[in-house]
């Protein structure tokens, strides 16, 4: 856990059992594996505050080497999440909203954008989106 001046969690991540972890937990590590954030399709690292979907177990440690491997999102010619917005919400629909909530996602550029390894959270719960899941341009 990393915290500012202030006490503040600035980033946390847990694995296996973790009682800490942002989203999820990543897997169990076994003896001499490290975990690894993912590189951004263009830059940076990814952080959609889920260690489940930030992180890969890494076979050989590489202390002190940035991340060099990007989802399979980015081979495919994938964007990073942070051009998706929310466009509208619905969280309480009138009479029974069993299954008639949403939330509608807007894409404002040119090209297609797969949403795997984005993620929405509402408090501790998260729904990440399953590979392939495409949010179409425009």
């Amino acid at each position: 856990m990393v915290q500012d001046q202030s006490l503040q969690i600035i980033d946390i991540v847990g694995w296996g059992s973790a009682l800490s972890y942002e989203g999820a937990p990543t897997a169990t590590l076994s003896g001499g594996k490290a975990l690894e954030r993912y590189a951004g399709c263009e830059a940076g690292l990814i952080d959609t505050g889920n260690n489940s979907q930030d992180f890969f177990v890494d076979q050989v440690p590489t202390p002190g080497v940035l991340a060099l491997q990007t989802k399979a999102s980015c081979a495919a010619g994938g964007t990073d999440c942070s051009v998706v917005i929310i466009s509208e919400v619905l969280p309480n629909p009138a009479g029974s909203d069993t299954g008639n909530e949403f939330i509608e996602l807007h894409n404002p550029t040119t090209a297609p954008v797969d949403l795997y390894g984005c993620s929405l959270v509402l408090g501790s719960d998260v729904f990440a989106f399953a590979p392939g899941t495409i949010l179409e341009a425009g």
